[in-house]
């Protein structure tokens, strides 16, 4: 019951678990308590040990209920002497009964709970109802072990207190930096007081403290930190307090549904994180920034939702292989794009090491792949895992575009900073002896393939909300706008 009646502190809707049912019923048995008369001795030494174990710890109920309930309400199988249900006081009777219902509907709130904690734990909670394992035990390993779900569940308390206390409006602000001053820089302050960043006089100066102010907005907010107030600090001061709540419910929904409660070594990345979270043993190892797909583009229908062609699919796969010096087999839509370089130059595929095959596009041109080498756009190694998206994990010859703080630009494959040095990774803990001959296969242009020894479960999540290393909030934001497209299909 503890545990239920801090429900809303995760995000849960307490409704279904009939909590205030639970509370009017607990209290009819403790108040039914002292009113139990016996009038036998047989009804008396039946009783005894009933009355005291009521009087126990509420979690004492269940046994209670469990010993006595078949003498009860199955005259035909009581033990010889004992008085028979319908002869018990109506007080005795309306106990037991209340009590049988509190047992069930705490069963019922005890599975309902566990679903939504962590839908992965139907074993354990078969051995918790077995007596394995104690219920406190089982309830306290529902709870995601991601050091992320605890930031972003206090966040949650902190949300919700200033979408009470704080009606929120626009603030429409110019460009601001230090050295402005006047009533912008005050509203600014002002903001960044009510969230937490700012700390000092609402004075309307932009001093340096109120620029410190703004770089930790930033920062938490996964802009540049430059500490200058331009339309993108703008765009993400002006979201309103209930839309970064649904933001965390839904991110403490997605922390607890992850598939990366299931395994102790995986490859995790969050979208709208750009970041891909190496984890052996249960720690995260290492991490990468990375690329993912276009926010922008061509729209189209996919089953319920309309998503982007370019957007990066959430999935759960593993990855299986890894291949240094990768050739590119080029997509069909990529190659139409390619049109307009050879527009401008007629010799463009020759020169950028671009090969015809044998086998054609729709439109009747013959397919081409690129060779390795310093413009192909996987770079010197690429991460396949199986997939119906036709996408998967690679270097890039463009490095700078990771020093973006949002980077969303590719076609939908995911590209991975310090490439080489994940794969080093990957093959170092999978005791792979390919791992020795990286620096020789690098030296060719030739495509080696490496099958992994133990595949590595990657899982492609998207989480608008997360922390950083330090345990920070940091709102990622919705690029692809599929918080708004889940609602719509829920209403």
């Amino acid at each position: 019951m503890k545990r239920l009646q801090r429900l809303e502190d995760d995000g849960l809707e307490p409704a279904p678990y009939h909590l205030q049912e639970l509370k009017d019923q607990i209290a009819i048995v403790q108040q039914l308590r002292p009113r139990i008369q016996c009038s036998s001795t047989h009804q008396s030494a039946w009783l005894k040990p009933v009355r005291t174990e009521l009087n126990a710890a509420p979690n004492n109920l269940s046994e209670t209920v469990d010993r006595n309930s078949n003498a009860l309400l199955s005259p035909a199988v009581q033990a010889p002497g004992f008085t028979p249900a319908a002869d018990l006081p109506p007080e005795t009777r309306e106990i037991f009964s209340t009590a049988g219902k509190i047992d069930i509907q705490l069963l019922h709130n005890l599975i309902r709970y566990a679903k939504e904690m962590d839908p992965f734990s139907g074993r354990e909670l078969a051995r918790t109802l077995s007596g394995e394992i104690s219920i406190t035990e089982f309830l306290d390993r529902l709870e995601p072990a991601s050091p992320d779900y605890v930031t972003i569940r206090e966040a949650l308390a902190k949300y919700k207190h200033l979408a009470a206390e704080h009606p929120f409006t626009l603030v429409h602000l110019p460009k601001l930096e230090l050295g402005a001053r006047g009533y912008s820089v005050k509203k600014l302050q002002e903001r960044l007081s009510e969230e937490g960043f700012y700390a000092g006089k609402i004075n309307g100066v932009f001093d340096k403290s109120t620029r410190q102010a703004v770089q930790k907005f930033q920062l938490s907010y996964q802009l540049n930190p430059d500490g200058v107030v331009g339309t993108q600090t703008i765009g993400r001061l002006n979201e309103s307090y209930s839309e970064k709540l649904k933001m965390i419910d839904y991110s403490l929904k997605k922390l607890r549904q992850s598939q990366t409660r299931r395994y102790q070594r995986y490859v995790r990345i969050n979208i709208p994180k750009f970041i891909l979270e190496y984890n052996s043993e249960g720690k995260m190892r290492s991490s990468y920034r990375i690329i993912v797909g276009k926010a922008t583009g061509k729209k189209v229908k996919l089953g319920e939702q309309t998503v982007g062609v370019n957007q990066t699919p959430t999935l759960f796969s593993a990855i299986q292989q890894v291949i240094f010096n990768p050739r590119w087999y080029v997509p069909d839509r990529i190659r139409l794009e390619l049109n307009d370089n050879l527009r401008a130059d007629p010799n463009y595929l020759a020169k950028n090491g671009y090969v015809a095959m044998s086998k054609s596009y729709p439109w009747g041109a013959p397919r081409l792949f690129q060779r390795p080498g310093p413009t192909n756009p996987l770079g010197r190694v690429k991460f396949e895992f199986p997939n119906s998206y036709g996408i998967y994990l690679h270097d890039t010859p463009n490095k700078q575009l990771f020093r973006q703080a949002r980077r969303d630009f590719s076609h939908g494959c995911i590209r991975v900073d310090n490439a080489l040095d994940f794969a080093a990774v990957l093959l170092t803990d999978d005791e792979n002896p390919a791992i020795a001959r990286v620096g020789d296969y690098l030296k060719s242009n030739r495509q080696i393939f490496i099958k992994l020894r133990r595949p590595v479960p990657l899982i492609v999540e998207y989480i608008p909300v997360s922390a950083d290393e330090k345990g920070k909030l940091v709102f990622c934001g919705d690029p692809y706008g599929l918080l708004e497209n889940e609602q719509n299909d829920e209403s």
